[in-house]
């Protein structure tokens, strides 16, 4: 299984990782409110933010249903972060169809 390395800093290329990225346990299929996330989601890679998107959906979902006062903010903004990104993406996607 291989590594996603999140960039906590912008990099110019979206390729590139930089030299204080963080690495995600590649076993998990979570992101806890208390793990890194990216600064900039626009320098990582289409299969990366789908991944990042489904561990924070997975997140959602489990804070739902084991904690009785709803989901952490935290996990609320990435979701919406994620799913702007990923609107973006298919919009730009879309503009050459």
């Amino acid at each position: 299984m291989s590594e996603i390395i999140i960039p906590t800093t912008p990099s110019s290329t979206p390729q590139s990782a930089p030299t204080d990225s963080r690495r995600l346990d590649p076993a998990s299929t979570f992101l806890a409110p208390a793990d890194q996330f990216p600064s900039e989601l626009a320098d990582l890679d289409l299969m990366t933010v789908m991944a990042l998107h489904g561990r924070v959906c997975r997140q959602l979902e489990r804070e739902y249903l084991t904690n009785p006062e709803g989901a952490d903010p935290a996990t609320l903004d990435r979701v919406e972060e994620l799913t702007e990104e990923l609107d973006e993406r298919q919009k730009y996607a879309s503009d050459f169809d």
